[in-house]
């Protein structure tokens, strides 16, 4: 593995899912962490972002999934917040039964599945209970995450950690759509901070230059 690589590759992030594709219809945990993993793929959320949903931030209205992600910390403390939507219109590599807004409602429906099976007197329509839960019902911890993906890296080859989805949105919305695009998408204040976010290779000089000047 490129150690010194920050982000995914579009064949390495669908290895990646479709590994946990094939185990997420087996139990409430295969299919929590493969969404939690797809919602920091499309979103770019950061792993404390994810695990910090709440029930009542998701909203699906009309084909549209809808999330409300706390963003930074506002005035006395407060967390602001943003909207973070999926259409139809959005790939997810590795997943090659659905695309878009069909395999995020097939996730999100599967984890709420095996997530329905009462686990003790907690209830989990509540929209203030959070999203993410593990087996007794409480929050999962990053903690947990953290040992996930060194576990899932093994299994796969591939060298993870959980801000590397991050990463990896941000390197796939600049190559489509520029680097002013990933930094609004990632939150960030500054494009310089989303240049460390990045595949090194986007930024490669010679490429460019051949890219500039090669039809001259």
């Amino acid at each position: 593995p490129d150690w010194g690589e920050k982000a995914l590759t579009r064949d390495e992030l669908e290895r990646v899912l479709s590994h946990l594709a094939r185990t997420a219809a087996s139990g409430l945990t295969p299919a929590r962490n493969l969404y939690v993993t797809a919602l920091m793929t499309v979103f770019g959320m950061r792993i404390s972002q994810a695990l910090g949903l709440k029930c009542g931030d998701v909203s699906i209205t009309a084909g549209v999934m809808q999330y409300r992600v706390a963003v930074k910390k506002g005035g006395f403390g407060k967390a602001k917040y943003r909207f973070k939507t999926c259409k139809s219109d959005l790939a997810l590599p590795g997943c090659n039964t659905m695309t878009g807004i069909e395999t995020m409602l097939d996730i999100h429906t599967r984890y709420l599945h095996f997530r329905a099976k009462p686990t003790g007197s907690q209830r989990t329509d509540q929209s203030s209970q959070p999203l993410f839960v593990n087996r007794s019902g409480s929050e999962v911890s990053d903690d947990y995450y953290r040992q996930f993906y060194s576990d899932l890296g093994k299994e796969t080859g591939i060298h993870l950690f959980a801000h590397k989805f991050r990463h990896t949105a941000g390197s796939m919305i600049t190559a489509a759509a520029g680097i002013a695009q990933a930094a609004d998408a990632l939150d960030h204040s500054s494009v310089v901070i989303t240049q460390n976010y990045v595949r090194r290779s986007l930024f490669d000089q010679a490429a460019i230059l051949s890219q500039v000047f090669g039809g001259i």
